[in-house]
C-alpha cells in the first residue's frame, strides 16, 4: 500500500470529509482509499464489500450479474444509506467504489451538500493494458472485487463518464468541491502522483 501518496492527499483533507474514490478497476482505488482511512480518522465503506452482502448466493463474478445495472444500483443505495448515518455522527466518511456514472457522484454530492461538509472526488487512472494485467493476477479465492477479467475491465470503461467537477459545482450552488486525478501508471505504487487537481469554492 502507498502510504506516502495517501498521506499527501489527506493532509489536504479535513476529517469531516465526504470523498468518493472513482475509477475504472484495477486502477488502485482501494489502496488509495484504505491508505486514507488509516492516515486520517475517516470511515471507509467498500462497494466490494457490500455487494458481497447484497448479492449473498449469486454469482458476483458472472458477468451478467456483474454488469446488471439494477444490482449495481442496489449496492450504491445502501452505500448512499450508510454514509447518511455515519454523516449524521458528525464523522467522515469514503465511498470505494468505481462511479462510472455523473448522476452517482452528484448524488453523494447532495448528501455532502445537506449536511454542509467538504466533498472530494478522488479519481484513479492508469493505462488500460496496466489495468488488465492487474486483474489478470486476481482471482477469486482472493477476493479483491469481481473485476476479475479483461471483459470486466472493458464493460465499465464502455460506460465509464468523465468526471465534471464544474458540473457539480454548477448543480450545487455554494458546495465545497475539489477534486484530484491521481496516476497509477507504475507497478510500484510510490511512484504514483497527483496528476491533476481541482477545487472550487462557491
Amino acid at each position: 500500500m502507498n502510504m506516502d501518496k495517501a498521506i499527501d492527499i489527506a493532509k489536504e483533507i479535513p476529517e469531516n470529509a465526504v470523498i468518493i474514490m472513482c475509477g475504472l478497476p484495477a486502477t488502485g482505488k482501494s489502496t488509495i482509499a484504505k491508505g486514507i482511512a488509516k492516515t486520517k480518522d475517516i470511515t471507509l465503506l467498500s462497494s466490494d464489500i457490500i455487494r458481497l452482502e447484497i448479492l449473498k448466493g449469486e454469482d458476483i463474478f458472472d458477468q451478467r450479474i456483474a454488469s446488471d445495472m439494477n444490482k449495481r444500483l442496489m449496492v450504491y443505495e445502501l452505500m448512499f444509506d450508510r454514509a447518511g448515518e455515519i454523516i449524521k455522527k458528525g464523522r467522515g466518511v469514503i465511498l470505494d467504489a468505481t462511479f462510472i456514472k455523473q448522476d452517482l457522484r452528484k448524488k453523494v454530492a447532495l448528501i455532502a451538500h445537506k449536511n454542509k461538509r467538504p466533498f472530494y472526488i478522488i479519481e484513479t487512472r492508469c493505462a488500460p493494458e496496466i489495468a488488465i494485467k492487474r486483474i489478470k493476477n486476481r482471482s477469486k479465492d482472493r477476493y479483491e472485487s469481481n473485476a476479475i477479467t479483461e471483459d470486466a475491465y472493458l464493460n465499465n470503461l464502455r460506460i465509464f463518464e468523465p468526471v465534471d467537477i464544474r458540473d457539480i459545482c454548477n448543480s450545487l450552488p455554494g458546495i465545497r468541491s475539489f477534486y484530484f486525478l491521481i496516476n497509477t501508471d507504475t507497478e510500484d505504487s510510490k511512484n504514483w502522483f497527483i496528476e491533476k487537481k481541482e477545487g472550487e469554492e462557491r
